[in-house]
């Protein structure tokens, strides 16, 4: 099926019974208390590191690839991880992903820094990441640097 463009990437999440919830509310229970509105500061400065990709259904990766680039003090080359992200949903062909297959892809995969793409696959494009079936033969060398900078996830409750 051919891809359709919409305004905007990120696709909402199936319910998942499994899904942690962090914050108090409507779904009940949680974690954490969520902030007031109030509270919260009326402006701050995410990144330097952003950048703003309208027309592109890759906002999930891009914001993923912000905050691990963060983490990391190294930019992620987000464009791949985009692509990882599309081999976990299984339809590279759609518009847009959620933002649970995103994350997911960090913490499967993890991500490839800018400074460790190989070199013949610099010039790749969005569209050419986003098939799995372009990178599938070079699959256990990308997932192998890409390993170095996996995220962990955890909960602990006492």
């Amino acid at each position: 099926m051919p891809r359709q463009v919409k305004r905007g990437g990120l696709l909402p999440n199936p319910p998942d019974a499994r899904d942690l919830r962090a914050f108090d509310g409507r779904l009940g229970g949680g974690i954490f208390n969520q902030p007031k509105i109030e509270d919260l500061p009326k402006e701050f400065i995410l990144s330097p590191l952003f950048q703003y990709n309208q027309g592109e259904d890759d906002c999930s990766a891009n914001a993923t690839g912000l905050a691990k680039s963060i983490q990391e003090g190294k930019k992620i080359h987000a464009p791949s991880l985009f692509g990882f992200s599309k081999l976990i949903s299984g339809d590279p062909e759609a518009w847009g992903q959620t933002h649970r297959n995103a994350l997911k892809a960090v913490t499967k995969f993890g991500c490839l820094l800018e400074e460790e793409v190989p070199q013949d696959l610099k010039d790749k494009d969005l569209s050419w990441w986003r098939e799995p079936s372009n990178w599938a033969n070079r699959a256990e060398e990308l997932f192998a640097l890409a390993a170095k900078n996996r995220a962990e996830t955890f909960v602990a409750v006492s």
